[in-house]
């Protein structure tokens, strides 16, 4: 069980480096996969959790289009913010990935946190 949180960790340490474009790349690999699939993950889930085959299908829909979306929008929504912040001449606000979850029976989530550095813009 070691072996597997300290590969975990690894792969996020490595995946913190990466930049938004090569992580969007990603994520619409992940939605073509899911496409790819799409008939073996739905009958899965009809089985495991109860769905009916229809809703399954349609699950896996909407993961890809989330998928799509995110890749699509998240570079942009995750860019370095400039802003005029109290007390100081300016601030970058910039989002650093902090927790990738992707659960297809809930949509996909990238959470984030951010973080203001203080410049001298």
């Amino acid at each position: 069980m070691n072996n597997i949180v300290e590969s975990s960790h690894q792969a996020f340490t490595e995946w913190r480096k990466t930049s938004h474009e090569a992580r969007a790349k990603v994520i619409n690999s992940i939605g073509e996969t899911l496409l790819k699939y799409k008939e073996e993950l739905s009958e899965l889930m009809t089985e495991e959790r109860g769905k009916l085959y229809s809703q399954s299908l349609q699950e896996i829909d909407l993961c890809k289009a989330i998928c799509d979306y995110t890749a699509e929008k998240g570079v942009a929504a995750l860019a370095d913010d400039e802003r005029d912040i109290e007390g100081l001449k300016k601030g970058i606000v910039t989002y650093q990935l902090s927790v990738s979850f992707m659960a297809c029976s809930h949509g996909t989530f990238l959470l984030t946190k951010y973080s203001v550095i203080p410049s001298q813009i």
